[in-house]
């Protein structure tokens, strides 16, 4: 659902005057609603046969098992599209995080992060990268 369905485009960060508490916000609303998700995910678990919950997909050249369309579907509907507000909230936290910390360090100038141009053989490069990424096959170093 997400990469079809959700948008995740959040809008402009902003300022956190008191990062603290307003971590600790988005842990107790998480913490508020653990009980409501647990409560419908079992009478939702209970309703679906069990070839109907679970589904496999390879990714990254594994198998794994995970729950079906139909069955994240239905959740979704019951939970009233939480897990993509939370989502959102998420990104959204994270932006502003970005930005508090920016604007705490005197907002210096990001004209100079870019760097120097890419050569050609570089822009080649990056692009066979992205493109071994978005297929599943990164490249890279193996660390341990």
């Amino acid at each position: 659902m997400a990469e079809k369905q959700w948008d995740f485009f959040i809008g402009h960060a902003v300022y956190i005057n008191d990062p603290l508490t307003f971590t600790w916000q988005r842990v107790i609303e998480s913490g508020a609603a653990a009980d409501s998700v647990l409560k419908f995910e079992k009478a939702l678990s209970e309703k679906f046969p069990g070839d109907q919950k679970y589904a496999f997909e390879e990714r990254n050249g594994t198998v794994i098992r995970q729950f079906s369309t139909r069955y994240a579907s239905s959740f979704d509907k019951i939970l009233n599209n939480m897990v993509e507000r939370r989502m959102r909230l998420s990104i959204f936290a994270v932006a502003s995080f970005w930005y508090t910390a920016w604007a705490n360090a005197g907002q210096p100038s990001l004209k100079d992060l870019t760097g120097p141009e890419l050569d050609e053989s570089s822009q080649r490069e990056l692009a066979e990268m992205n493109i071994s990424w978005q297929s599943g096959n990164p490249k890279g170093k193996i660390c341990d």
